[in-house]
């Protein structure tokens, strides 16, 4: 196929008048030079303002479309030996090297100190964080007897200072933005007010909202299994899912509403046109008249517009137990998430009391024992899968077992590749 547009002569003359500035001696093919991004490398060739580099780090070389251009945003500087790993470059003409090989040698183990040794030339921060054998406490002696005993039954003698944090904010009528790390113990953070609040006051309501089912039967099993351990005690507990039965539903409520009743959102969305139904709503209207607690867990899942419609279902909530008599200034809410970058904003608008932040009160010290950890930043790299299979193997190589997370099909199978 033919192009029979003229040939534009003009612009060929320009190109070729154009002048390319002499290069610096260091650009020669040979040379070696270094980039933030990519480490040390050999210059393979320049071809006009197209540079070819072949780095250490690299599987493949390197294009750079201008090389005046590179140089003036640092992508590439010139390099004084002829080295031949990143390593020795970072070691003799970076001085943060020196302070990074000073962390490795703080990292506790032994093996890990051997993996961070062999990955320094891509590493850039390290952060440590040692282990601690946490704060505990025992039980609060005004506890309910049937609680200890329960507690205590379920293996439970000791408590840690947040979780007795939250048992003394929540007995004071605060909210609560609970963000202590996984397995940190978050649960029993309000579960302990709120059984407390049901024994001591057994019309007492809480709403439990969980965004996924599994997680739902999780922790309500670990609830029931306290309640059962309770001598002479009538906590009713509910779970309604997608998969409940409309007649079951419904006898949850009778003859009274139960104390605590896990839903999901969409559930919850659902029952709040059940409010003004004349048959079968009068336990649910009981149910929010005594609501005292809302419990929000996995509080981080609401974001974007899922986040603003929870947010305006948090209100109809509102707006629903002070149409059925109740109060929803009374109504205590309580966010739970390991993982959330704003925990105060988010439980103000969930609550809609934006206007009095002094009432949320914020957990995030964990008393619970830490393990410790060691977190390794690497640079970025083009070729994320050849610095992953690098890491696999210095593993296997320690005898250390790992999990490595992808973000395509693809991707993992180029990784067993």
């Amino acid at each position: 196929m033919t192009d029979n547009k003229p040939t534009d002569y003009a612009a060929i003359i320009r190109a070729a008048n154009q002048t390319i500035p002499e290069p610096p001696e260091w650009l020669s093919a040979g040379k070696y030079v270094y980039s933030p991004e990519y480490g040390v490398g050999e210059v393979m060739a320049l071809l006009g303002r197209r540079l070819i580099v072949k780095f250490v780090e690299e599987v493949k070389p390197t294009q750079f479309g201008d090389w005046e251009q590179a140089l003036a945003l640092g992508s590439i500087k010139a390099s004084n030996a002829n080295l031949v790993s990143s390593a020795t470059f970072l070691e003799e003409n970076n001085a943060a090297f020196t302070t990074i090989g000073e962390q490795i040698q703080q990292i506790p183990q032994v093996v890990f100190q051997s993996v961070a040794q062999e990955l320094i030339a891509s590493i850039r921060a390290i952060d440590i964080k040692n282990a601690n054998q946490g704060i505990i406490h025992p039980l609060p002696g005004d506890l309910p007897p049937a609680l200890r005993l329960a507690l205590q039954n379920n293996g439970i003698t000791q408590i840690y200072s947040h979780q007795l944090e939250a048992l003394t904010k929540l007995r004071t009528g605060f909210d609560l933005s609970i963000t202590t790390p996984t397995a940190s113990g978050k649960t029993l953070c309000y579960n302990l007010a709120i059984l407390e609040s049901c024994i001591k006051q057994p019309q007492t309501t809480a709403l439990y909202i969980f965004p996924l089912k599994a997680l739902a039967l999780d922790q309500m099993r670990k609830l029931q299994s306290l309640v059962k351990a309770m001598p002479n005690t009538r906590l009713k507990l509910a779970l309604m899912t997608g998969d409940t039965p409309a007649n079951e539903r419904q006898r949850f409520f009778i003859p009274n509403p139960p104390n605590i009743l896990a839903v999901s959102p969409d559930l919850l969305h659902y029952y709040l046109y059940n409010v003004r139904r004349r048959d079968d709503g009068e336990g649910w209207r009981q149910f929010l008249r005594q609501l005292r607690y809302c419990v929000i867990d996995e509080s981080h899942t609401y974001t974007g517009a899922f986040g603003a419609h929870f947010a305006n279902l948090m209100r109809r909530l509102r707006l629903a137990v002070d149409a059925v008599g109740g109060n929803s200034q009374r109504l205590q809410l309580i966010c739970s998430s390991a993982t959330i970058g704003n925990p105060e904003d988010m439980a103000l608008r969930f609550s809609g009391r934006t206007h009095q932040p002094q009432r949320l009160h914020l957990i995030e010290d964990s008393g619970a024992p830490y393990k410790g950890r060691t977190l390794l930043s690497l640079a970025p790299n083009n070729a994320a899968n050849v610095e992953a299979t690098k890491i696999v193997i210095s593993w296997l190589q320690h005898n250390l077992s790992g999990i490595v997370f992808c973000n395509s099909r693809a991707a993992v199978k180029g990784l067993l590749g």
